[in-house]
């Protein structure tokens, strides 16, 4: 894997709670990467090194993207790990609650509430940064 696309793999399995060392989800991002053509262009590969020094903004780059260039490639990128990682036995207890449905609403409207947040801070942060992907 190139160093470009292991640092950024390493940034967004961290943010996606994915083993950084889970070589056969590494190798399907890498390969799923190159076929679909979505490497890194050198002004996206500038923001992750900014991401790796300050991983925690992935959420509210994520968030204002969404909003605002949901069609970006760094959005598509990480929209394909998550979907790999869906696809991994190991993360399997990530997407199944074992919540009665009265706890799952209330978590729903939590987590809605939560992205609404993050995305409206990641809009500051893009428009105010100067971070344009």
């Amino acid at each position: 894997m190139k160093s470009q696309l292991l640092n950024e793999y390493n940034i967004l399995a961290s943010y996606m709670h994915i083993n950084q060392d889970d070589v056969d989800t590494r190798n399907r991002y890498e390969q799923a990467v190159l076929k679909l053509q979505l490497e890194a262009t050198s002004k996206e590969y500038q923001y992750i090194q900014k991401l790796n020094k300050s991983p925690w903004m992935i959420q509210f780059l994520d968030g204002g993207l969404a909003l605002l260039h949901s069609n970006s490639n760094f959005r598509k990128r990480l929209i394909l790990l998550s979907a790999i990682k869906e696809t991994q036995p190991t993360y399997m207890n990530d997407y199944i609650s074992s919540e009665t449905i009265p706890n799952s609403l209330f978590k729903l409207i939590r987590i809605g509430i939560y992205a609404g947040f993050t995305g409206l801070l990641g809009i500051l942060i893009l428009k105010f940064s100067g971070w344009k992907l």
